[in-house]
């Protein structure tokens, strides 16, 4: 059994300033201009510098030059997950990626040649649980929520939306699927898909639960038997970067 090789590329949403919005596409400059929000805008720059980075490293690429497309199947608009386009390389078995953002955390994972999907999430203790649960756990995963007690509530909850958020951006449908549709194990337990929600799917996933500090939660999914994970630091790498 060949495991699967993925980095994860971890740095902090200052770790990218706007001098780096070089490094981005016209779409994705549009897209950045969009956020109204200074912390949004700062998140959206800092994982799409670092992707760009991380993948023009991998590939021998000028940052500027990797070929990204970003386009949601649903609707068509430039917020579905990003994926390569190589033609030229289609020999090859190219990275995929998932980009993910929350708090003090942006993430980048690149796995070679398998989906991969990677989900982080600030601990929130003003959670409204009662209100979110109805909509996001399967009963057995309401269930086990409540038997670890309503201190844990918010970090237990938050371990499971990650694991279910990151199996649907492997996916490629993040959360358009009913998240009660997909059970994983409980959040005391290591991470798994216990039922897959009503789409063809891979016939074997990885899920694991991976460290993001005492405030965040964070999980990888990724189609393959078994994964060889790195982590590296991404904020490091963006600082070696040229500023243009």
């Amino acid at each position: 059994m060949t495991a699967v090789p993925v980095q994860l590329w971890w740095a902090g949403p200052e770790s990218a300033d706007e001098s780096l919005l070089a490094l981005l596409d016209p779409a994705e400059v549009s897209r950045y201009g969009g956020y109204r929000v200074a912390s949004a805008r700062r998140h959206y720059l800092t994982g799409r510098a670092l992707l760009r980075v991380a993948l023009g490293r991998h590939l021998g690429l000028d940052p500027a030059a990797v070929p990204l497309r970003t386009s949601c199947p649903g609707c068509g608009g430039p917020h579905g997950r990003p994926r390569l386009v190589l033609p030229d390389r289609a020999d090859e078995a190219l990275p995929e990626v998932s980009v993910s953002h929350s708090g003090a955390r942006v993430v980048v994972a690149l796995a070679l040649g398998a989906p991969v999907g990677v989900d982080v999430q600030q601990v929130d203790e003003r959670l409204d649980l009662a209100a979110l649960i109805p909509s996001t756990l399967a009963p057995a995963e309401a269930t086990a929520l409540s038997r670890l007690g309503e201190a844990a509530g918010p970090a237990a909850f938050t371990r499971i939306w990650t694991r279910k958020e990151a199996v649907l951006k492997a996916l490629g449908v993040g959360l358009a699927r009913p998240l009660p549709q997909l059970e994983v194990s409980p959040p005391d337990q290591p991470a798994a898909v216990l039922r897959w929600p009503d789409v063809d799917v891979p016939p074997r996933v990885t899920l694991l639960d991976v460290d993001a500090g005492t405030d965040h939660r964070a999980s990888l999914a990724v189609f393959a038997d078994a994964v060889d994970l790195s982590s590296h630091d991404g904020a490091a790498l963006l600082a070696r970067q040229p500023r243009r």
